[in-house]
């Protein structure tokens, strides 16, 4: 197995938290899906891809890698990706989708749905100057004064080819993150690497109705209904029957965040324009 997926101790490690892993065939709780999800366990397969099976009681993952996959990096794209997030989630965290880095001594946290450019802003500002703390997982504990604080995560973005265009890098050499050939992982040298607590939160959206940027700030029950839209995998909570934690917990880290949608007309990505405008808020 190659280096990334399985450390010399039988263990794989992100976010804080550590698991036993053991390679070896992988069966699903009902045979009849690919995927299952309760309180005790997931069960998740990716075609060509690899057969996850993670059970909460005997803290261990159970990996399968599909016969014919050749790329067996690209087991990781699902491992620090749903399977870790089902383990945070299980152990008590807010798992939201999107990236964060760190401004002022604290977290900046770009969400929005897959495409909206979350994990490009995070480069891009990564290229600014500004620490990197965690990219597409986004996991939140408590600390001890009782607020949610984001925990850092690999050291690493997932750019597709045209994002790593806009922002000056070319995919050579970059290692290739799923059965795809235009995604990839750009390592990341400044990050950040203790918790931290969160400032601002941006949801990015684009729409073709849109001719320049909007910034609209959330308040009251958009501000939850915001969080729990950008929630990590949200039908898992449902399937873990732990709704009324995540409510609880996206009720407190609204209650002292600022919470932004951002839009953007559809066919410009107007890169230099957001980071500008964004800017303005940190």
């Amino acid at each position: 197995m190659q280096k990334g997926i399985i450390t010399e101790s039988g263990k794989v490690s992100a976010f804080g938290e550590s698991i036993n892993l053991v390679i070896g065939p992988v069966s699903c709780p009902d045979v009849t899906k690919t995927y299952w999800c309760d309180e005790r366990q997931l069960y998740i397969e990716i075609p060509e891809i690899a057969k996850y099976h993670l059970v909460v009681a005997d803290n261990t993952l159970f990996i399968e890698p599909h016969h014919t996959l050749t790329n067996l990096y690209t087991i990781n794209t699902w491992l620090y990706g749903t399977v870790f997030a089902y383990l945070l989630q299980s152990r008590g965290y807010l798992v939201l989708h999107g990236s964060a880095v760190l401004v002022k001594n604290k977290a900046v946290i770009f969400s929005g749905d897959s495409g909206a450019g979350k994990s490009t802003i995070a480069a891009a500002m990564v290229a600014r100057g500004y620490p990197l703390i965690t990219d597409d997982v986004v996991a939140l504990c408590y600390n001890e004064a009782g607020d949610l604080v984001v925990v850092p995560g690999p050291q690493r973005v997932k750019l597709w080819d045209d994002a790593l265009i806009k922002l000056g890098h070319s995919s050579d050499g970059l290692q290739q993150i799923t059965n795809k050939d235009n995604k990839y992982e750009l390592p990341i040298g400044n990050y950040q690497s203790e918790q931290v607590s969160v400032a601002q939160f941006f949801e990015l959206n684009h729409s073709t109705d849109c001719h320049k940027i909007n910034f609209i700030q959330q308040i009251g029950h958009n501000k939850i209904s915001t969080l729990i839209k950008n929630t990590y995998r949200y039908g898992m909570l449902r399937s873990m029957g732990k709704l009324t934690q995540h409510f609880k917990q996206v009720s407190r880290l609204a209650s002292y965040i600022d919470i932004y949608s951002v839009t953007r007309p559809q066919n410009k990505y107007l890169l230099d324009e957001l980071l500008h405008e964004i800017s303005k808020k940190l």
